[in-house]
């Protein structure tokens, strides 16, 4: 492992927003004004060759649920970029079938005129947050599928499946007036084949209901027609409800699974909420979690880095690459078949920030990654102040290929 380093290639610009659409706070919260914006970015193998970088351009509220993504291509590993249209969608899975498969944040706006039920439990967030209420899936006559879309190998367009998932106390949520439940996000491929999902959302269970986002891991073994519950990491198991912040959404939520060399699986998640937290916005904490029975039960939670959101995994051979970011973006590495050690931070390096405070100016955190052989991948992530070809700072989102190594092959970047 101490000789085990990460190459870094220069950042290429994907794209980067018009210029006069400031990043600035509004309010007392710090808010950005064009938070949600070009943010959230993604990678996948695009069909009919390429390599498909997508990201969000709209705000970041339920309401903007469903919403296209920017898309752009690369035919070049990365090196330029040309925007292409995309139907909305998420991140990517590649079947071994070889149907490729992205989720839908699917939504119903307009709750208030739906006749639903009486919520199973409702709390109010302050300011712009407002009220967050909680219905039984099964008492919705109108609910909200876990939407998919499909290109089937050898096809010519994105197909939208609504597959059967079996969640145990399944529940929807009202907040801005939209009606939304758990959507697709992380989808990986198990050794055995088959298709886990790694989703959040909240799950009322005999014992009662408890407000606190948990992690939660569905399993297909159809190639993503219908899905079963494995497993969960609950939160309330963790924490007690008196080290809930009263006035902010708590819980495990952005997660995602690393196969092991050892037949282990490891787990992380982001944690939010907790009354330590430093408030308005807090930094999120990440979890690991590992399971030993193929995600069926989970150790106890115990904390892999003071902060952090979006945790992605990506396996090439005998290494496992781990990004995520805020404040900065950061990689680490680890070479252990057992996932209990792993490097210390690399630091990606960003255009302003100091990498240990949120400001929000710097990036949103969020990263994604790609194999491009068995030791180079490709990054993409954001940096709020790169310059363009004025000098200009600009909110942009970057790729840039990362090679393992123990001597350097790229002119390392600092």
């Amino acid at each position: 492992m101490k000789n085990l380093r990460i190459e870094m290639e220069a950042p290429r610009i994907v794209s980067q927003m018009p210029f006069g659409m400031v990043n600035e706070p509004t309010g007392k919260d710090n808010l950005i004004s064009d938070w949600g914006l070009w943010q959230y970015p993604g990678l996948y193998r695009a069909p009919g060759g390429g390599i498909c970088a997508f990201f969000h351009k709209a705000a970041d509220r339920q309401a903007a649920y469903g919403t296209p993504s920017a898309c752009f291509v690369s035919y070049d590993d990365g090196d330029t970029w040309e925007e292409r249209p995309d139907q909305h969608g998420q991140y990517v899975a590649v079947l071994p079938n070889g149907d490729l498969l992205k989720g839908v944040r699917s939504k119903i706006s307009g709750s208030d005129g739906l006749g639903l039920p009486e919520p199973v439990y409702s709390f109010t967030l302050p300011d712009w947050r407002g009220k967050v209420s909680f219905y039984n899936k099964d008492e919705i006559v109108l609910t909200v599928p876990m939407q998919l879309l499909r290109y089937k190998k050898g096809g010519i367009e994105w197909e939208t499946e609504n597959p059967v998932v079996k969640i145990p106390g399944a529940v929807c949520t009202v907040r801005d007036n939209v009606l939304y439940g758990p959507f697709f996000e992380h989808m990986r491929i198990a050794p055995d084949g088959s298709l886990w999902d790694v989703i959040y959302h909240q799950r009322n269970e005999e014992a009662g209901f408890h407000r606190a986002l948990r992690t939660m891991i569905i399993r297909s073994t159809d190639d993503g027609h219908t899905w079963d519950f494995l497993g969960e990491i609950p939160f309330h198991t963790v924490f007690t409800p008196d080290q809930y912040h009263p006035n902010q959404t708590c819980g495990f939520n952005e997660a995602d699974v690393l196969f092991l060399d050892n037949g282990d699986v490891m787990c992380v998640a982001r944690a939010d909420g907790l009354i330590d937290d430093d408030y308005a916005f807090p930094a999120a904490v990440l979890y690991k979690s590992y399971s030993s029975d193929k995600g069926r039960t989970w150790s106890q939670p115990e904390v892999f880095d003071p902060y952090g959101v979006w945790p992605t995994f990506l396996k090439m051979g005998r290494y496992s690459l781990f990004s995520y970011g805020r404040p900065g973006v950061y990689l680490r590495i680890s070479d252990d078949e057992a996932g209990r050690v792993w490097s210390d931070r690399f630091d990606v390096g960003l255009s302003s920030g100091d990498g240990k405070t949120i400001t929000y100016r710097d990036s949103c955190g969020y990263t994604d990654m790609l194999a491009l052989d068995d030791r180079t991948a490709l990054l993409i992530y954001t940096d709020f102040a790169y310059p363009d070809e004025e000098g200009r700072p600009r909110k942009s989102v970057l790729t840039r290929k990362l090679r393992i190594n123990y001597e350097p092959q790229f002119p390392l970047v600092t």
